[in-house]
């Protein structure tokens, strides 16, 4: 994922009115984001932490 891509999903995803639902797709495209500059291991890390979207 390039940064701009990143940037338009987020945007996008500030006019999803189901706030749960956007939180979980941003998490999605930051760890994306992140995938594609290399930090992998930072994404693993993270997807090991228990998550609770309410």
């Amino acid at each position: 994922m390039e940064k701009e891509e990143a940037i338009q999903s987020l945007i996008d995803l500030q006019r999803v009115r189901d706030t749960e639902c956007a939180h979980i797709e941003v998490d999605q495209v930051l760890c994306d984001l992140l995938e594609s500059l290399g930090h992998e291991d930072v994404v693993e890390e993270y997807n090991k932490i228990h998550k609770w979207y309410a």
